[in-house]
């Protein structure tokens, strides 16, 4: 995936007031900064089970805001 495109999907899901931060983080640890969800997880405090279920409730998001 694109960066670029990612840091403007991420910025205009702050914008449109729907931000999720959790999500958002998530997003940013495992695409930008290129961490496993193991790294994720231990950076947040939470289980690798925890960030996967997170991560695909970020992508859902994002999908919602490229299709609308």
């Amino acid at each position: 995936m694109n960066k670029e495109f990612l840091y403007t999907l991420l910025d205009s899901m702050s914008v449109s007031g729907h931000e999720i931060p959790l999500q958002k983080k998530v997003i940013e640890e495992r695409y930008l900064e290129d961490k496993s969800q193991d790294e994720t997880a231990k950076t947040l405090g939470l289980s690798q089970v925890k960030v996967s279920r997170i991560e695909r409730q970020g992508k859902e998001t994002m999908l919602h805001f490229i299709n609308s």
